[in-house]
C-alpha cells in the first residue's frame, strides 16, 4: 500500500478497508486517495455571503507535477500556472510573461494559498505526531510540518476510513492558532470510489470569508504528456 496524494485538493482511488486496530500508513492512504489527472474546477469567493469573484479552471496532473488552465471569466481566459514539482510559475497572457510564486500565496485572492490547491502531498510535507479513533470508522489524525516551507506548522484531519474518504482539515499557524478550516462535502461513489466534488474553505482569520470549489468531469487519468508539464510547453500552450 504505498504511493501518493493531490490537494485539492480530493479524489479516490480504491484502497481495501481496514479496522481501526491496524498499523495504517494514513498519509500515504489519503495521499493516494486524492490523485487524480483531471478535472473541471469552479471557484467562487464570498465576502459577507456575497459572490466577489468566480474563475473556472481545467486541472491536469503527472505525479508530483501540477498545472491549471484558467478559462472564465473572459478576462483570465488564457492564464496558466504550473507547480514543476520544484516552482510555482504562472503564465500571464496579457504580457506573455512567467512570473515565478510563492506557494503561501493566496490562490487569485481566495481562501486558499497557492499550496492548498497546486502542490498537495501529505506525506511529503508532514508527519503524524497523533492519532485518535472516535468511533470504528471516523479518525482523527494530528500533522506536524517537517519544516518551515510548507503553508501551516500544524494540520488536524477528519477521515472517513470506512468510506476511505476526507472529511475536514484543520490547519494551524505556528502559534498553535486555527487559520483555515476546508470541510470536504458532497461526498458521492463514482466507479466504486468515495469522493467529495465540494470543498468550502473557511478562513477563521476573517469570519466574513469563505471560498467554495466545485470539481466535475473528474479523471485519475489524463492523455497529458509529461512535456505539458514543462515550463517551456507554459509559456507556449
Amino acid at each position: 500500500m504505498k504511493r501518493l496524494y493531490l490537494l485539492l485538493p480530493l479524489f479516490y482511488i480504491s484502497i481495501s478497508v481496514f479496522s481501526s486496530n491496524q498499523d495504517v500508513d494514513y498519509l500515504d492512504v489519503i495521499d493516494r486517495s486524492l490523485y487524480i489527472e483531471k478535472a473541471n474546477l469552479k471557484m467562487e469567493i464570498y465576502k459577507n455571503d456575497k459572490l466577489i469573484k468566480y474563475y473556472k479552471m481545467e486541472f491536469y496532473r503527472h505525479e508530483e507535477k501540477m498545472r491549471m488552465e484558467f478559462t472564465e471569466p473572459a478576462v483570465e481566459k488564457g492564464r496558466r500556472m504550473l507547480n514543476d514539482n520544484s516552482n510555482l510559475w504562472m503564465y500571464l497572457p496579457r504580457t506573455s510573461k512567467v512570473v515565478k510564486l510563492p506557494f503561501k500565496q493566496s490562490f487569485m485572492g481566495s481562501d486558499a494559498s497557492n499550496r492548498d490547491l497546486m502542490k498537495v502531498s501529505l506525506k511529503k510535507d508532514y508527519e503524524v505526531t497523533n492519532i485518535v479513533h472516535h468511533s470504528d470508522s471516523i479518525v482523527k489524525i494530528e500533522l506536524k510540518a517537517k519544516d518551515l516551507s510548507v503553508s501551516y506548522n500544524k494540520v488536524v484531519l477528519t477521515f472517513d476510513a470506512k468510506r476511505q474518504v476526507l472529511l475536514q482539515q484543520e490547519m494551524y499557524s505556528l502559534s498553535g492558532k486555527i487559520i483555515t478550516t476546508m470541510m470536504y462535502e458532497n461526498i458521492v461513489k463514482i466507479d466504486d470510489i468515495f469522493m467529495p466534488t465540494i470543498i468550502v474553505i473557511k478562513n477563521e482569520l476573517s469570519k466574513d470569508s469563505i471560498t467554495k470549489l466545485y470539481y466535475s468531469n473528474i479523471q485519475r487519468k489524463s492523455e497529458k504528456n509529461i512535456e505539458y508539464f514543462s515550463l517551456d510547453a507554459l509559456k507556449k500552450q
